[in-house]
């Protein structure tokens, strides 16, 4: 009896999901080395996401933003990486984090979320949610975003935590 009751106050602080679909297949191979100088450059807003559906990149990065966007520019000034979002030639949108440059020469750069949700108070639901964004280029020059996102609170009185990857490419624009 003692083990069914311990086993009713602990399961339910169990509750979690992991999601993190491998890397697509039919894209073009991430490239291996040299991230930053393979990724600077100007990019659709349209693109791709693992699951098939578009995405848009500005739509991706600041998630609480109505800026529309045609072009995100991401750029390289010492071992500042800024992101930039236009529409129609006027700067709508911009990003900059200070990165560590001896991760330029991996295959992936990490960012954070420009515009993290921080903390959660509403429908039932409090709690706290991150991620990150390792940007990449592919074989064919084509943005690599590879998002984490991650949550921990409590719903309903029951605690839960979760993590969730995707994979999202965007056409680069000469």
């Amino acid at each position: 009896m003692l083990k069914l009751l311990l086993a009713i106050l602990v399961l339910p602080l169990l509750g979690g999901c992991i999601s993190s679909p491998d890397y697509p297949r039919n894209w073009a191979a991430i490239s291996d080395d040299n991230v930053c100088s393979k990724i600077i450059g100007r990019y659709s807003n349209i693109g791709l996401h693992d699951s098939g559906h578009k995405i848009g990149l500005v739509a991706l990065l600041f998630p609480s933003s109505a800026s529309k966007a045609d072009v995100v520019e991401i750029l390289m000034d010492e071992n500042v990486l800024r992101v930039e979002a236009f529409n129609e030639g006027v700067l709508v949108k911009k990003y900059a984090e200070k990165i560590d440059l001896a991760s330029c020469e991996k295959a992936s750069v990490s960012i954070d979320e420009p515009e993290p949700e921080g903390g959660i108070n509403r429908e039932g639901v409090v709690g706290i949610g991150w991620g990150s964004f390792r940007l990449s280029a592919s074989d064919d020059g084509d943005l690599i975003v590879h998002q984490n996102s991650s949550g921990a609170g409590i719903v309903l009185f029951l605690p839960f935590a979760g993590s969730s990857w995707s994979w999202s490419k965007f056409s680069q624009i000469e």
